[in-house]
């Protein structure tokens, strides 16, 4: 294959790869926070800032992180032109309403939307999947006490992850194929590339069912049940180091907080 698709595990032997799961999980889930209260050009200007510097760290390409936002461009357009046309903010019953209002909420939720799914493409390109699966089951491990399913919802979303190359090496090889057999899959216009994606869907769900079939009955063949509460070799281990990002995380999202509350009072002013 020629390239890996946005999000999909690169190995390295970078700071960001070596660093603990459940510690890039907590910034993560800090990031989110405050990529959703910031509404200042300066707390997103220092959002961005904190993802170059992600970026940097991992030694990964540039466009490995950046390729879900441009491969999603349209629908960043699209969201881009609803909120331009339909926002504005409670001041009008209209049905389209063009203001200033419109243009800036529509800049906001297109940046938010792109350092979310940017965030997510850093994480998922720089820990393996099955860690991810432990430290999100570390991380929800409190709810255990009201009976939640933790760790069949884990399995089920690393079977999920591990499906992911899987799938997209089955797309790619009957893409190939259907080229081969004159498939009009370099030609131009929106109408003949959907068809072409439309007849590439059916295979790939095919393909789909039949590796999960496979899956649950190898499951089943090594006496899996969904019952059993079996250990783990993983082990959350926290050093001094990983403490210390942890709280200039939290220290981060306090300033993004005196920044919003200073900007509110500006925008009133």
């Amino acid at each position: 294959m020629k390239q890996s698709p946005a999000g999909m595990y690169l190995h390295s032997n970078s700071k960001l790869h070596r660093m603990n799961a459940q510690i890039k999980l907590l910034l993560l889930l800090l990031f989110l926070v405050c990529t959703l209260i910031s509404r200042s050009p300066v707390s997103f200007a220092l959002l961005l800032t904190c993802l170059l510097i992600g970026v940097k760290i991992s030694e990964l390409p540039a466009r490995q992180i950046f390729g879900a936002v441009i491969h999603l461009r349209w629908f960043f357009l699209f969201i881009f032109i609803m909120n331009v046309f339909f926002y504005d903010g409670g001041r009008s019953g209209g049905m389209i309403a063009l203001s200033w209002n419109g243009v800036g909420q529509a800049i906001r939720v297109v940046m938010m939307t792109a350092f979310v799914l940017m965030a997510g493409s850093l994480y998922t390109s720089t820990t393996p999947p099955i860690r991810i699966v432990h430290s999100m089951q570390w991380i929800l491990s409190p709810l255990r006490h009201v009976r939640v399913p933790i760790r069949q919802i884990a399995l089920i979303f690393s079977a999920a992850m591990q499906f992911i190359p899987i799938l997209y090496e089955e797309a790619d090889r009957i893409k190939k194929a259907q080229i081969a057999r004159g498939a009009g899959w370099e030609q131009r216009g929106l109408i003949r590339r959907a068809m072409g994606i439309l007849s590439l869907v059916l295979p790939v769900f095919v393909v789909a069912f039949r590796r999960a079939d496979e899956l649950a009955l190898a499951m089943e063949s090594r006496g899996y049940m969904a019952g059993d509460s079996s250990g783990s070799f993983v082990r959350a281990g926290f050093s001094r180091r990983n403490l210390t990002v942890v709280f200039s995380g939290f220290a981060v999202l306090g300033f993004i907080l005196c920044l919003e509350l200073l900007w509110k009072k500006i925008v009133v002013i």
